[in-house]
Order: C-alpha cells, then sequence, then structure tokens
C-alpha cells in the first residue's frame, strides 16, 4: 500500500461522510486513518477510510469507492439491444 493510495482513499471517505447512514461513525473512522497515515500505516490507513465509506456507499461497495471515488457500477452506461 502506497501513501498516496491510502491519501486518496482518505479524501474519498471524506467526500462521501455527509451521506454516512452513521455519520459519526464514519467521521470517527476517517480520524483513525489520518492518524495512520500520519503514522506511517499506510494499509491501515486504507483500511479506516474503507470502513468509513461502509458507512456511506455500503460495504460491498466501499473498496471500490475508496480507489476510484465512487462505485464502478454508477459509471456503467445501460446497454439496450
Amino acid at each position: 500500500m502506497t501513501k498516496h493510495t491510502a491519501a486518496r482513499a482518505i479524501a474519498n471517505a471524506k467526500a462521501h461522510a455527509p451521506k454516512a447512514s452513521m455519520h459519526s461513525s464514519a467521521v470517527f473512522c476517517i480520524k483513525d486513518a489520518e492518524a495512520c497515515l500520519a503514522d506511517g500505516q499506510f494499509q491501515h490507513a486504507f483500511d479506516w477510510a474503507v470502513r468509513s465509506l461502509g458507512y456511506s456507499v455500503g460495504v460491498f461497495k466501499a473498496k471500490e469507492a475508496a480507489l476510484f471515488g465512487e462505485p464502478l457500477e454508477s459509471n456503467i452506461i445501460p446497454c439496450h439491444d
């Protein structure tokens, strides 16, 4: 895990936090992620950011949102024959 990837995941978690079902829990996860990032624990920082995203985009889409900013399927254009 790189510092850049962990930092991007935290930024994405912050962007999605306002719509979290449990906003305070999402914010606590972000604070833990930032502390891990500051300590150089990039994998733990990423994991906390993903946990925060679980509150806002759902646990099954959280890792995609951490890496790409939003769940991948929101970018797929439906094809109709």
